[in-house]
């Protein structure tokens, strides 16, 4: 019987129950890369006829900057500031990060049988004797038999995959901090005396 069950194993297809899920993982990791590429090429490139160009998206913004004069008072300043529209937006930059394929898998083997048996007998005698005297005897014997066994088999299959987003490119990192110190109070160079 455990020569049986242990049998049950040389027909199953481990390599690909394992294989498949980290096949098909990788051809979403493809697909992502291919959002990733879609994303870059609509914010990163102008567009003409449907087709994308060389001339880059800039984001054009005008920005009054404060300046504290040497007398005190505070003077205007307009600045104008271009950056790549791509810096500014967040970018799907979805990677697989992990995956994991559990495989859980129990074998073993489903029977079920029943035996039943069903016996009877009887028998039936009668007698009479000198001087009126008769009788009969009857007797019946049954028996019943009856036997079930039966075993169960199960399977589980699991796969655990997780996507995360990557963190922000350095460039919009630099262009936010740009952006930041962009409204801080700009001083003048003091004079020097003479």
């Amino acid at each position: 019987m455990a020569e049986d069950v242990a049998s049950k194993f040389n027909n199953v297809p481990i390599e690909t129950l394992i294989c498949s899920p980290i096949l098909a993982v990788a051809r979403g990791q493809q697909a992502l890369i291919q959002v990733y590429l879609d994303t870059v090429n609509k914010l990163a490139f102008k567009t003409k006829d449907g087709k994308a160009t060389n001339e880059t998206n800039i984001l054009k913004m005008n920005v009054t900057r404060s300046i504290a004069q040497n007398d005190g008072n505070v003077k205007a300043k307009d600045y104008t500031i271009e950056a790549p529209l791509i810096a500014m937006v967040p970018i799907p930059a979805l990677t697989m990060d992990e995956i994991t394929v559990d495989f859980d898998m129990e074998v073993s083997a489903q029977e079920s049988s029943e035996d039943k048996s069903h016996a009877e007998a009887g028998f039936e005698a009668s007698y009479s004797a000198p001087f009126g005297f008769s009788g009969s005897v009857t007797g019946k014997v049954s028996s019943d038999s009856e036997h079930k066994r039966s075993s169960d088999s199960s399977a589980t299959y699991k796969i655990h995959a997780r996507a995360v987003q990557q963190p922000p490119s350095e460039g919009m990192a630099k262009l936010t901090a740009l952006m930041s110190q962009g409204m801080e109070l700009i001083p003048t160079a003091a004079k020097s005396g003479g």
